[in-house]
């Protein structure tokens, strides 16, 4: 090797270790800005505006934060139906600071994403044809970008964690309210989508005991839902004293 190329190497080298330490340096400025609680409260409140103005949306969070690994946490995230109960509660949400970066700016196409603490309401009011939660994902398409605004409203993710979580699905049109709610939820959602008002992902690995006191200790299946059918291809449940398997596919009226 001649002096010359030795000397560009070297050059080379002091540059990209330069690089690295800034951006670590960058890094952990920005997490001890992020430490103080007011920094926390106050972007989460610019955050939590830009939504709710740009989607019409009733849409609060109560802290953002940047941890040590540079991702983002999201803390108290709730989500409003218009008779302010709500749809939506997350305690803690953690994603990249990229992916998040994305979602703010109307690009939703996430990477990892962890939930925990998470109590998730599809309901439809009495008269109502549809739940509260399309509802709201119907706001995201009506106010989405213009020069979309014939695309519906789009949300992905190649792999949600979900822990500590509870699920209810009621329907007050009923005359007996049909409820089932499922608690101690946990498990992964494999590429996650939410597509207008069609939502898909691939369930592994899920736990959970229902309102009717069944626990069980593993469910896979691969998932759709949408306003006329329910899917639930190529499904795997197990209890502790049995196991299921199955193709399970629901076709209804959205008045159903």
């Amino acid at each position: 090797m001649t002096e010359s190329k030795s000397k560009h190497i070297k050059r080379y080298f002091k540059i990209g270790l330069r690089f690295i330490v800034i951006l670590l340096l960058l890094q952990v400025l920005l997490v001890f800005t992020f430490s103080f609680s007011k920094v926390q409260t106050t972007f989460a409140k610019n955050v939590s505006s830009y939504i709710n103005k740009k989607f019409d949306t009733n849409i609060n969070i109560k802290k953002v934060a940047i941890n040590y690994k540079g991702n983002i946490n999201l803390k108290g995230f709730i989500a409003k139906d218009e008779k302010f109960d709500t749809i939506l509660h997350i305690n803690e949400l953690e994603t990249s600071l990229l992916s998040f970066n994305k979602l703010r700016n109307g690009k939703t196409r996430l990477g990892k994403v962890h939930l925990k603490g998470v109590n998730f309401k599809i309901q439809t009011y009495a008269g109502d044809s549809v739940s509260e939660f399309n509802k709201l994902i119907d706001r995201f398409d009506k106010n989405n970008d213009e020069n979309s605004s014939n695309k519906p409203f789009l949300l992905t993710s190649k792999n949600i964690i979900l822990e500590e979580a509870q699920i209810s699905i009621a329907d007050y049109n009923k005359k007996q309210e049909a409820l089932s709610a499922f608690y101690q939820v946990n498990g992964q959602l494999k590429n996650f989508k939410i597509d207008g008002s069609v939502i898909s992902a691939n369930i592994r690995q899920l736990n959970f005991i229902d309102n009717k006191g069944l626990s069980v200790t593993n469910f896979d299946t691969d998932f759709l839902y949408s306003n006329t059918r329910m899917q639930f291809e190529n499904t795997l449940l197990q209890t502790d004293k049995s196991t299921l398997t199955a193709d399970i596919n629901l076709h209804y009226e959205v008045a159903d």
